[in-house]
């Protein structure tokens, strides 16, 4: 994501270096119209970068779910006249490893205890705020079938509270998981990371793959013939991760 006067060419260099599907906030419809215009005519609208108009009157202004960006740009800007607050920057970055820059003349004290920051000088000499998200506090793991060696089933989660919802939905999709009534081996979390046992249908094949906690971007998928582990409740799992 990226909220700052230059944001469109900004995304799009980002989109062109990284690889990401970049988004950008733009409160000016005259503006959004331009900018979608021009990356269309750059081949990059759409399947690189994505123009956004926030509403007016929206609070905090930022129109986009919890969690969902890896990578936030803020060129230390308002949106619809108002400030972009740490809170609400925090409220779209991913934690466990997702990345804030934002041009400011100081980084706010909140973006201080949510992860490691730093403020490394830009082109030019300017300075900016960069932080490296950490883990949302309170927020546990689930290592083992079980939730640790010790089959406790409880992570002594802390902020799992009311009713569930559901935060991203699409990849990987139950097209690579196990039927469900077979009881296949639990997913497990580690520093934001799932991972879990599947199945490639169409080669008969057991697979093991990861992707992100918070937003569901895919990390990476192997294949592992003849891993499976079924029927859990007559069984123990075959999986466990650690840090180390």
């Amino acid at each position: 994501l990226v909220v700052g006067e230059n944001g469109p060419r900004l995304a799009f260099e980002l989109a062109k270096r990284t690889g990401l599907l970049m988004h950008v906030a733009e409160a000016d419809p005259a503006r959004a119209t331009k900018a979608r215009e021009a990356l269309l005519a750059a081949g990059a609208y759409g399947t690189k970068v994505i123009v956004d108009i926030v509403p007016p009157g929206r609070t905090n202004g930022l129109p986009y779910p919890p969690y969902f960006a890896n990578l936030v740009v803020v060129e230390g800007v308002t949106v619809n006249k108002e400030p972009v607050t740490a809170r609400e920057v925090l409220r779209v970055l991913k934690p466990c490893g997702g990345v804030l820059y934002a041009g400011v003349k100081a980084p706010e004290a909140a973006w201080a205890k949510a992860g490691t920051l730093t403020t490394p000088a830009m082109a030019g000499e300017e300075r900016w705020a960069k932080l490296i998200r950490g883990p949302l506090p309170g927020a546990r793991d689930w290592t083992h079938q079980y939730a640790d060696a010790g089959n406790t089933g409880s992570s002594d989660d802390e902020r799992v509270r009311g009713i569930p919802d559901v935060l991203w939905y699409g990849e990987p999709g139950p097209d690579k998981m196990q039927e469900t009534h077979l009881r296949s081996e639990a997913p497990l979390i580690l520093a934001g990371r799932v991972f879990v046992q599947g199945l490639r249908a169409e080669e008969n094949a057991t697979i093991l793959l990861s992707f992100d906690a918070y937003n569901g971007v895919p990390y990476w998928e192997r294949k592992m013939p003849g891993a499976e582990r079924l029927n859990i409740i007559g069984d123990c799992g075959n999986l466990a991760c650690s840090p180390h």
